[in-house]
């Protein structure tokens, strides 16, 4: 890919992800994740989101909500939102994951974006996953913007 057709694309990539912003002009987790995506789908690549988040487990919430009406005929809302938040499943899924992971759909190289935005650090764990694919000769690396996303891109020559 050229310089100027790399130049044009990231135009239409930046066009169409304009939305994903935050009203202050940062970017969002939510949106430079799908921003990536977007990018390396077009690129040539696969990709798909890795969530590692609890999920909300009905039976755990209804015997909770049960349990505090039965000492509590008028709970608060306070009360049941806190019941409700500790109402999820621990994820089985393996932690230090990236957040985006895919492979080339050419060459079947794999990659994992970990995204981070803010103030937001690396785990121990999801340090150890990049520093380990990248010694498989895979691609991963952090993205905290759509700059060091690029700049990642030309590294790596994506």
């Amino acid at each position: 890919m050229s310089r100027e057709s790399r130049r044009l694309f990231r135009n239409k990539v930046a066009k169409r992800c304009a939305k994903l912003q935050t009203k202050k002009g940062g970017t969002t987790a939510n949106g430079l994740t799908k921003q990536i995506m977007l990018e390396l789908n077009v690129r040539g690549w696969k990709t798909w989101r890795n969530n590692v988040m609890g999920v909300f487990d009905q039976e755990i919430a209804a015997k909770r909500l049960l349990a505090i009406l039965k000492t509590n005929k008028n709970p608060t809302k306070s009360q049941i939102k806190k019941e409700l938040r500790r109402s999820y499943r621990k994820s089985h899924e393996l932690e230090g994951v990236p957040d985006v992971i895919g492979h080339n759909k050419k060459n079947g190289k794999f990659i994992g974006v970990e995204v981070k935005v803010g103030n937001d650090k690396l785990s121990p764990k999801q340090e150890y996953f990049l520093k380990e694919l990248n010694e498989a000769n895979g691609i991963g690396f952090v993205a905290k913007d759509p700059g060091q996303f690029h700049e990642q891109l030309e590294k790596f020559q994506i």
